[in-house]
């Protein structure tokens, strides 16, 4: 096992696999674990974690104890906006992680896809349909997102998807947990 001395800010937060605040021989042995199927994961943290690109560690050592931005709020959503993050896969030091379904992925389009969605003020106990759309959802094969609510606020009762474009009711791809719901839709689907 070669030792080399880490010098990157997201290689240090991808080696602090339980994320403890520290890189110790217990990030060596629950990866390990993970890799030979002892766990199914590491319950103190999630196989992906993201950064905002744009932030500034201090340095590749204090990483992994810094409160970086992991999420961006979007409040309201008036103009265009890039919001780029890093993506760092937890336990990948030298980056060489391959993800289920990178196969047969083609490059992505450098057109964005164009939200639209009504704001609306709700009251309690009122129940309201919120839609959104996309004015030009014939340049996509696919999308993903993840909406994300104050759970405390509103209750979700149900997704639907628009038939027009070959969504069915329901997303193929969703999962959801307390606030955030996961949707994936792939077009011939």
């Amino acid at each position: 096992m070669g030792i080399n001395e880490i010098t990157s800010p997201y290689k240090m937060i991808a080696a602090d696999v339980n994320k403890s605040g520290t890189v110790t021989a217990k990030d060596i042995s629950d990866l390990r674990k993970l890799i030979l199927g002892v766990t199914a994961d590491v319950s103190t943290n999630t196989s992906w974690r993201f950064a905002d690109a744009t932030y500034p560690f201090r340095d590749a050592e204090s990483a992994i104890t810094e409160a970086f931005p992991e999420s961006y709020k979007i409040v309201p959503l008036l103009s265009d906006m890039k919001v780029d993050f890093k993506g760092i896969k937890i336990g990948d030091l030298n980056e060489s992680a391959k993800t289920r379904g990178v196969m047969g992925i083609s490059t992505r389009s450098a057109i964005r896809l164009k939200l639209n969605i009504e704001e609306k003020l709700i009251s309690a106990d009122e129940i309201q349909a919120v839609e959104f759309g996309s004015d030009n959802i014939e340049n996509y094969d696919g999308f993903q997102m993840t909406l994300t609510y104050d759970a405390n606020a509103l209750e979700l009762q149900e997704i639907i998807g628009n038939h027009e474009v070959g969504m069915q009711r329901e997303f193929p791809h969703h999962s959801q947990r307390n606030d955030h719901h996961e949707l994936g839709w792939k077009g011939n689907e």
